[in-house]
This record gives C-alpha cells, sequence and structure tokens, in this order.
C-alpha cells in the first residue's frame, strides 16, 4: 500500500474521503511527531539547561511537561481537523446513499451506506476524545510539575 492509500478513507463502495491515519492510541500522525519532538527536544535541552541555567531537576521536569502540554494541544487541534476535512465528502456520499435508496428502494446498499458512515463518524469521535483526554492529561501533569518547583527559582540574569 503507497502512503497516499493509506491516508485515505473508504466510505462505501468505491467512495473514497480523504482523512488522516490514526493510531492505535488515536492521536493523529501530526500529534504524533509533536510529542516525538516534544521528548526529543527535551533530551537535547536538558543538560545544556542544567549546566548554562542551572535548572534544578524539578524545573526540569516542568520544562518537559509543558513541551507535552503543547504537543498535546497541537494533537488535539490535528484531530479536529481531520475530522472536519473528511466531512463535506462524507456527506456528500452519504446524500447521494439516500437519493438512491429514495429512486430504487434498494435497502440493503441503503443500510450498508448508513453503516458504514456511523462506523467513520465512530472513528472519527474515537480519535478526537482520545486527542481530548490526552490533553487534559497533560494539563494536569503541567500543572502538577510546575507547582513541585522549588522556589527560588534558578535564572542566569537574576
Amino acid at each position: 500500500m503507497s502512503e497516499a492509500e493509506s491516508n485515505v478513507l473508504v466510505v462505501s463502495s468505491g467512495d473514497v474521503v480523504g482523512g488522516g491515519r490514526r493510531s492505535v492510541a488515536g492521536t493523529s500522525p501530526a500529534g504524533q511527531e509533536a510529542e516525538m519532538e516534544a521528548h526529543r527536544s527535551h533530551r537535547e535541552e536538558a543538560g545544556d539547561l542544567s549546566r548554562s541555567l542551572r535548572w534544578s531537576t524539578e524545573q526540569l521536569e516542568a520544562d518537559h511537561a509543558a513541551k507535552l502540554l503543547l504537543a498535546a494541544e497541537e494533537g488535539l487541534v490535528a484531530a479536529h481537523t481531520a475530522a472536519l476535512v473528511a466531512t463535506p465528502a462524507a456527506v456528500a456520499i452519504e446524500q447521494r446513499a439516500l437519493d438512491k435508496m429514495n429512486a430504487t428502494c434498494e435497502m440493503e446498499d441503503y443500510l450498508a451506506a448508513v453503516r458504514t458512515a456511523v462506523e467513520r463518524r465512530q472513528q472519527e469521535l474515537a480519535s478526537l476524545e482520545a486527542a481530548v483526554c490526552l490533553y487534559e492529561q497533560r494539563c494536569v501533569g503541567e500543572e502538577a510539575a510546575r507547582r513541585y518547583v522549588k522556589r527560588p527559582v534558578s535564572l542566569p540574569w537574576a
């Protein structure tokens, strides 16, 4: 399967709607990339921050939590965008199925199209819900990490 083929969602036989791949965890590829970037950035900067700014372990953990929060925010926006981008084409496909059923009274094809539409919506909502939950978890984690930073905070100009 090519990269282009893996980025589409088959809505009903022959009808394809563009959409992003979703991971097992439900986050979008953009959200996954943002989270990996946050981890990589933290690994690269942690040593430098602790040496040059004399940051404590708690400050480093708070910085890491803030980066993870921003990554979760990007993932939430990407998941919502992916759901919205696919909606107009999917609605058009559903309307064609309804029109076809009204014209031919072929209930089996219509039922299959409705089941496919419901499944697509459930997948989109599950992905969006996973992104919202991750964002909320990261908010709690970032808040907790900030509370553990001991005072006074070490800054190079202080």
